[in-house]
């Protein structure tokens, strides 16, 4: 099964981590959330698709990855019934 990066980002943070199916690989990871951060993530994870929770700062993290040349997607997680 193919292992991917799951990034949950928030405008001073983000954090990230790897899957395999359901399963972590690996604890999550916290960083600033800037441009420098998110470039390092595209060359620690090369070849890993990158998924980013669609929020505020989800397109331009992804143009940063795009340019880094990831693998990128976005994800809305299901909403709570009670919102």
């Amino acid at each position: 099964m193919q292992r991917v990066v799951g990034v949950d980002a928030h405008k001073a943070s983000l954090t990230y981590v790897v899957r395999e199916g359901q399963e972590m690989v690996g604890r999550p990871v916290r960083r600033k959330n800037t441009p420098d951060e998110v470039r390092e993530l595209a060359r620690k994870f090369v070849g890993y698709p990158i998924v980013i929770e669609a929020c505020g700062p989800h397109e331009w993290m992804s143009d940063v990855l795009n340019e880094e040349g990831a693998k990128v997607g976005s994800c809305r997680p299901p909403m709570d019934p009670k919102d």
